[in-house]
Protein backbone atom coordinates (compact mmCIF):
# COMPACT_ATOMS: atom_id res chain seq x y z
CA UNK A 1 0.00 0.00 0.00
CA UNK A 2 0.89 3.39 -1.21
CA UNK A 3 1.09 6.34 1.74
CA UNK A 4 0.64 9.70 0.20
CA UNK A 5 3.89 11.53 1.17
CA UNK A 6 1.79 14.98 1.96
CA UNK A 7 -0.37 12.98 5.23
CA UNK A 8 2.47 12.21 7.02
CA UNK A 9 4.19 14.38 9.53
CA UNK A 10 7.83 15.20 8.43
CA UNK A 11 10.55 15.62 10.49
CA UNK A 12 12.32 19.46 9.25
CA UNK A 13 15.76 20.06 10.78
CA UNK A 14 16.96 23.88 10.70
CA UNK A 15 19.33 25.24 9.02
CA UNK A 16 21.49 24.99 12.81
CA UNK A 17 20.99 21.34 12.96
CA UNK A 18 19.51 21.82 16.18
CA UNK A 19 15.97 22.78 15.71
CA UNK A 20 13.16 19.65 15.23
CA UNK A 21 9.64 20.93 14.62
CA UNK A 22 6.94 18.52 12.56
CA UNK A 23 5.78 20.00 9.64
CA UNK A 24 1.96 20.37 9.36
CA UNK A 25 -0.33 22.13 7.30
CA UNK A 26 -1.86 24.19 10.06
CA UNK A 27 1.44 25.66 11.15
CA UNK A 28 1.38 28.41 8.62
CA UNK A 29 -2.63 29.12 9.56
CA UNK A 30 -2.10 29.23 13.04
CA UNK A 31 1.58 31.19 12.34
CA UNK A 32 -0.50 33.44 10.24
CA UNK A 33 -3.07 33.91 13.09
CA UNK A 34 -0.42 34.83 15.55
CA UNK A 35 0.87 37.48 13.35
CA UNK A 36 -2.05 39.42 12.28
CA UNK A 37 -2.91 39.04 16.16
CA UNK A 38 0.12 40.07 17.57
CA UNK A 39 1.27 42.74 15.53
CA UNK A 40 -2.43 43.55 13.87
CA UNK A 41 -1.21 43.18 10.04
CA UNK A 42 -3.36 42.82 7.37
CA UNK A 43 -3.36 39.75 5.66
CA UNK A 44 -1.11 40.74 2.49
CA UNK A 45 2.05 42.04 5.39
CA UNK A 46 1.64 38.67 6.76
CA UNK A 47 2.20 36.99 3.26
CA UNK A 48 5.06 39.38 2.89
CA UNK A 49 6.62 37.73 6.35
CA UNK A 50 6.02 34.43 5.41
CA UNK A 51 7.77 34.85 1.80
CA UNK A 52 10.57 36.18 3.62
CA UNK A 53 11.73 32.92 4.75
CA UNK A 54 10.58 29.58 3.49
CA UNK A 55 11.23 27.86 7.02
CA UNK A 56 8.42 29.88 8.67
CA UNK A 57 6.02 27.29 7.00
CA UNK A 58 7.03 24.62 9.52
CA UNK A 59 7.53 26.61 12.35
CA UNK A 60 5.01 25.95 15.32
CA UNK A 61 3.15 28.86 17.26
CA UNK A 62 4.85 27.76 20.40
CA UNK A 63 8.27 27.83 18.82
CA UNK A 64 7.45 31.97 17.42
CA UNK A 65 5.16 33.00 20.79
CA UNK A 66 8.45 31.46 22.88
CA UNK A 67 10.95 33.79 20.70
CA UNK A 68 8.39 36.62 21.03
CA UNK A 69 8.57 36.54 24.50
CA UNK A 70 12.26 35.91 24.73
CA UNK A 71 12.99 39.24 23.20
CA UNK A 72 10.52 41.20 24.65
CA UNK A 73 11.04 39.82 28.10
CA UNK A 74 15.04 39.39 28.24
CA UNK A 75 16.26 41.26 25.05
CA UNK A 76 13.57 44.52 26.39
CA UNK A 77 11.94 44.98 22.77
CA UNK A 78 8.93 46.33 24.33
CA UNK A 79 7.25 48.41 21.42
CA UNK A 80 4.95 46.66 19.29
CA UNK A 81 6.43 48.63 16.77
CA UNK A 82 9.64 47.83 17.17
CA UNK A 83 9.21 44.06 17.57
CA UNK A 84 7.03 43.97 14.47
CA UNK A 85 9.88 45.63 12.82
CA UNK A 86 12.29 42.93 14.02
CA UNK A 87 10.27 39.94 12.99
CA UNK A 88 10.00 41.26 9.90
CA UNK A 89 13.73 41.95 9.17
CA UNK A 90 14.35 38.89 10.51
CA UNK A 91 11.68 36.32 9.91
CA UNK A 92 13.98 33.36 10.39
CA UNK A 93 14.05 34.76 14.37
CA UNK A 94 10.66 32.71 14.66
CA UNK A 95 11.48 29.54 13.88
CA UNK A 96 14.97 28.84 15.35
CA UNK A 97 13.18 29.07 18.64
CA UNK A 98 13.96 30.74 21.74
CA UNK A 99 16.35 28.46 23.57
CA UNK A 100 18.85 29.11 20.13
CA UNK A 101 18.07 33.04 20.21
CA UNK A 102 18.82 32.97 24.13
CA UNK A 103 21.89 31.02 23.67
CA UNK A 104 23.14 33.98 20.72
CA UNK A 105 22.04 36.27 22.98
CA UNK A 106 24.36 35.25 26.07
CA UNK A 107 27.18 34.90 23.61
CA UNK A 108 26.61 38.43 22.96
CA UNK A 109 26.87 39.59 26.04
CA UNK A 110 29.47 38.05 26.66
CA UNK A 111 31.65 39.38 24.23
CA UNK A 112 29.78 42.75 24.82
CA UNK A 113 28.78 42.67 28.23
CA UNK A 114 27.76 46.84 28.63
CA UNK A 115 26.26 46.63 25.40
CA UNK A 116 24.50 43.63 24.64
CA UNK A 117 20.77 44.32 25.33
CA UNK A 118 21.62 47.97 23.49
CA UNK A 119 22.64 46.24 20.29
CA UNK A 120 20.31 43.44 19.38
CA UNK A 121 17.58 46.03 20.09
CA UNK A 122 19.14 48.27 17.63
CA UNK A 123 20.11 44.92 15.49
CA UNK A 124 18.39 42.00 16.75
CA UNK A 125 20.08 39.97 13.09
CA UNK A 126 22.64 39.23 15.29
CA UNK A 127 20.55 36.47 17.10
CA UNK A 128 20.74 34.38 13.72
CA UNK A 129 24.69 34.07 14.49
CA UNK A 130 25.00 30.41 16.67
CA UNK A 131 26.43 31.31 19.81
CA UNK A 132 30.27 29.18 18.55
CA UNK A 133 30.06 32.01 15.37
CA UNK A 134 29.51 34.83 17.65
CA UNK A 135 32.09 33.61 20.16
CA UNK A 136 34.68 32.78 17.41
CA UNK A 137 34.25 36.63 15.93
CA UNK A 138 34.90 38.22 19.15
CA UNK A 139 38.21 36.22 19.27
CA UNK A 140 39.13 37.17 15.83
CA UNK A 141 38.32 41.04 16.40
CA UNK A 142 40.26 40.77 19.91
CA UNK A 143 43.08 39.17 18.10
CA UNK A 144 43.28 42.14 15.36
CA UNK A 145 43.57 44.69 18.35
CA UNK A 146 39.38 45.80 17.28
CA UNK A 147 36.78 45.75 20.38
CA UNK A 148 33.93 43.87 19.15
CA UNK A 149 31.32 46.58 21.55
CA UNK A 150 33.01 49.64 19.48
CA UNK A 151 32.39 48.05 16.43
CA UNK A 152 28.90 47.16 17.67
CA UNK A 153 28.55 50.44 18.78
CA UNK A 154 29.56 52.13 15.84
CA UNK A 155 27.62 49.84 13.02
CA UNK A 156 26.25 46.55 14.33
CA UNK A 157 26.31 45.13 10.94
CA UNK A 158 29.70 45.05 10.38
CA UNK A 159 29.86 42.39 13.32
CA UNK A 160 27.97 39.83 10.54
CA UNK A 161 30.47 41.45 7.55
CA UNK A 162 32.11 37.86 6.15
CA UNK A 163 35.32 37.57 7.72
CA UNK A 164 37.73 37.56 5.58
CA UNK A 165 36.61 40.73 3.70
CA UNK A 166 37.25 42.33 7.39
CA UNK A 167 40.56 41.11 7.41
CA UNK A 168 41.97 41.97 3.84
CA UNK A 169 40.47 45.51 4.63
CA UNK A 170 42.62 45.61 7.76
CA UNK A 171 45.60 43.97 6.28
CA UNK A 172 45.42 46.35 3.06
CA UNK A 173 45.25 49.48 6.47
CA UNK A 174 48.36 48.28 7.91
CA UNK A 175 50.76 45.98 5.63
CA UNK A 176 49.66 46.05 2.23
CA UNK A 177 52.31 47.68 0.06
CA UNK A 178 50.35 50.44 -1.67
CA UNK A 179 48.32 50.45 1.52
CA UNK A 180 49.27 53.66 4.27
CA UNK A 181 50.67 51.49 5.95
CA UNK A 182 49.23 52.39 9.27
CA UNK A 183 49.85 50.59 12.76
CA UNK A 184 47.68 47.84 14.14
CA UNK A 185 46.34 50.38 17.01
CA UNK A 186 45.45 52.90 14.50
CA UNK A 187 44.18 50.82 11.85
CA UNK A 188 41.78 49.47 14.78
CA UNK A 189 40.84 52.59 15.54
CA UNK A 190 39.77 53.20 12.46
CA UNK A 191 37.72 50.22 12.08
CA UNK A 192 36.05 50.91 15.37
Amino acid sequence: MLVRARNLPRRVHCWTGSLHALWHPRHASELRRLLSKEFKLDEKQVDHILQRSSLLGHCSTETATGVLEFLRNTVGIQRAAALSSAVRSNPELLFIGADRVSASFKALESAMPSLGHEVVRRYPKLLLMTPLELETRHGLFRDLGISMEKIAKGYAPIVMREWTSLRSNFDFLVSHPEGPHMASSQAARLAA
